[in-house]
């Protein structure tokens, strides 16, 4: 298995800078507090404990309360030492799965680059969806405001 520092490398040599790999990590933070509860209401001695922190969280005044609360459910599932441990699987599997698309994507571009018939075909039969429309639309936004 990847290490997560190996994963972050390898979405630097895929283009990604500091900032976009920042907010990529930022995306994934709920999906990662979602596991985290979730592995600690089946790991809970009873209900009334997962009740007590779901009250926490809902009664946390700022996102650092939050996080310190998602941080001591880690901590009761699967011990002090073994939240970074956790934490950093997680991370490993959810980078690897966009290192994985990115890939997919850059050789889609080469490709589609290259002239391959095939792929144009299907870049091109997407691009006439409604999805692929609002898509082209939506970059073309991003593009101009980034120029």
């Amino acid at each position: 298995m990847q290490t997560l520092q190996e994963v972050l490398d390898k979405l630097k040599e895929l283009g990604f800078t500091e900032e976009k790999i920042h907010e990529t990590l930022e995306l994934l933070l709920p999906d990662l507090e979602e596991a985290l509860f979730d592995d600690f209401a089946l790991k809970a001695k009873d209900g009334s404990q997962v009740e007590g922190y779901a009250k926490k969280l809902a009664g946390a005044e700022s996102p650092e309360k939050y996080d310190d609360v998602i941080l001591e459910m880690a901590k009761e599932a699967y011990g002090e030492e073994g939240v970074s441990a956790q934490i950093d699987s997680y991370l490993v599997e959810a980078l690897s799965k966009v290192v994985a698309m990115t890939e997919k994507a850059k050789d889609i571009h080469t490709k589609y680059q290259s002239g391959d018939p095939a792929t144009v075909k299907m870049v091109d039969e997407q691009a006439n969806t409604p999805e692929g429309k609002a898509l082209a639309e939506e970059l073309k936004a991003q593009a101009q405001a980034a120029a």
